[in-house]
């Protein structure tokens, strides 16, 4: 379960396998599985936001995972949709990104409900054993932004090629031999050919059989909770961004290294925050076999949270024929989720967004993520060059608008069906029993004057604030059906 408001007219790599044919198969996928690691550019300048009204403070929502769905203590199905922070969060000393408070603003402006917030073990535990209070309390004034937003967010513990020893991010350069990080002498072009570096998959290998290492990421996972666990906009912690696992064989690993390991943190976060949900990763290998290796385990409030990319689009390519292939990764991804008895999440997605036809694809993955009922955190925010809504400069980028759907937020039903054909939206469901609690669209609040009902049935009043709108309805159990059209 977890925590917050938002209702009513709110304004709301190549991997050394094992010997034989498993170290064959590494070998081959590894290069795929390189392309679709996301990076960013190194932009130099802050996004110039636009502040808007935050939201009004309404009642806190607490979420859980029943029958595969988010859903608040209502029993409404909650759809979160919104964006990771910038990669600029990636780089040190602060590792706290470029983001001020009018940012967070902003994002809430264009209808996005959630961010996902990166922060880094070596951030936050730079010295074996030492918790930097400092830092924690620069990244609770960064959830603070959040919450006066109305923003809800989710922790996500980053890595990228192990850590700042490799010249990335994530694990502290105490926790691996100064002799592995020496065998890798010039950085990486491209950055993610470090993944193929030996003494890269030495520290991997390090970590995933380590108890002592484990327990300091333990460590420093419920630091980071019992810092934010007053903040009732954090919602859950994704446990390990994109898990990489060294010269394991891939098959086994997320079974034999990364669920154990998984397990321990959960138990150590469910003794702080036992409402936050948990976001949990399959390994980078996902990106390239299309499946994971995680076993149900009886996790509750467990939300699958793999991300989605395809790699020719990581180098560049045209979109042009992949809506089959998304479109069969939706379908396994949800199939997995059902598997583990949790919530299907995208953590990440998008690609460079220079390709002729981004907007395209934007708008298939937007009508796939509709069709399924499926919410995600974009990657990124920007400011950055290739990946991100901003530009250096701080303009958004000409497809950036295309991400800004209305998406049902709060829905007081079932069985939804939410369609676009052009600038027509159709939602249909089932009402809940209880008439008293709404349902809730979000949308971009720049386009809340070109508003139009076409049609309601069931509908007793809609109250529109700044980027919500609150729909009541007339009778229990039966069916809604609301039409509507953002104007150009």
């Amino acid at each position: 379960m977890n925590v917050e408001w938002g209702e009513g007219p709110s304004l709301g790599g190549p991997s050394r396998g094992r010997r034989g044919r498993t170290s064959r198969v590494a070998r081959l996928l590894v290069g795929l599985v390189l392309l679709v690691v996301t990076g960013c550019d190194r932009p130099t300048d802050e996004s110039r936001m636009v502040v808007v009204d935050g939201p009004k403070r309404e009642e806190a929502l607490r979420f859980s995972i029943s029958e595969g769905q988010i859903v608040d203590q209502y029993g409404r199905l909650v759809l979160l949709r919104g964006i990771n922070v910038s990669g600029t969060w990636k780089q040190g000393p602060t590792h706290l990104g470029t983001q001020v408070e009018p940012d967070f603003r902003r994002y809430a402006s264009y209808g996005f409900t959630v961010i996902r917030l990166l922060t880094f073990w070596s951030a936050v535990m730079p010295e074996r054993g030492t918790i930097d209070g400092a830092y924690l309390d620069a990244l609770a004034q960064r959830v603070e932004w959040a919450q006066r937003a109305g923003l809800y967010l989710f922790v996500d513990m980053h890595q990228d090629v192990y850590g700042p020893g490799f010249g990335f991010n994530g694990a502290p350069i105490w926790t691996c031999d100064d002799r592995y990080y020496a065998m890798l002498i010039e950085p990486p072009v491209p950055w993610f050919f470090g993944y193929q570096n030996p003494g890269v998959l030495a520290c991997y290998d390090q970590l995933w059989s380590s108890q002592e290492l484990q327990a300091h990421y333990l460590a420093a996972w419920r630091a980071v909770a019992e810092r934010l666990q007053g903040y009732p906009n954090v919602i859950g912690a994704d446990l390990m961004n994109e898990p990489y696992w060294g010269t394991h064989d891939p098959a086994t690993f997320e079974r034999e290294r990364l669920q154990p390991m998984y397990r321990s943190v959960i138990a150590a976060l469910r003794e702080v925050r036992p409402d936050w949900l948990l976001f949990m990763e399959p390994s980078a290998v996902k990106n390239v076999l299309g499946r994971s290796y995680l076993e149900p385990d009886g996790t509750p409030n467990a939300v699958y949270a793999p991300h989605l990319y395809h790699p020719a689009m990581e180098i560049g390519g045209a979109y042009g024929t992949l809506k089959p292939y998304f479109s069969g990764r939706i379908n396994a991804d949800r199939g997995e989720s059902e598997k583990l008895s949790a919530a299907l999440f995208i953590g990440e997605w998008g690609s460079y967004g220079s390709q002729s036809d981004y907007r395209t694809y934007l708008a298939d993955m937007l009508a796939l993520y509709n069709r399924s009922y499926i919410g995600w955190t974009y990657w990124e925010s920007g400011p950055a060059n290739s990946y991100g809504l901003v530009a250096p400069g701080g303009t958004l980028k000409p497809w950036a608008e295309s991400l800004m759907e209305p998406y049902p937020h709060l829905l007081a039903g079932r069985e939804p069906q939410f369609v676009r054909d052009g600038e027509r939206y159709t939602l249909e469901y089932v009402a809940a029993a209880d008439l008293t609690r709404p349902t809730v669209i979000a949308f971009p609040s720049f386009r809340a004057a070109s508003l139009e009902w076409l049609e309601q049935l069931n509908v007793e009043r809609s109250e529109i604030g700044i980027h919500r709108v609150s729909i009541y309805h007339t009778t229990p159990n039966e069916r809604v059906r609301l039409v509507f059209r953002l104007a150009p």
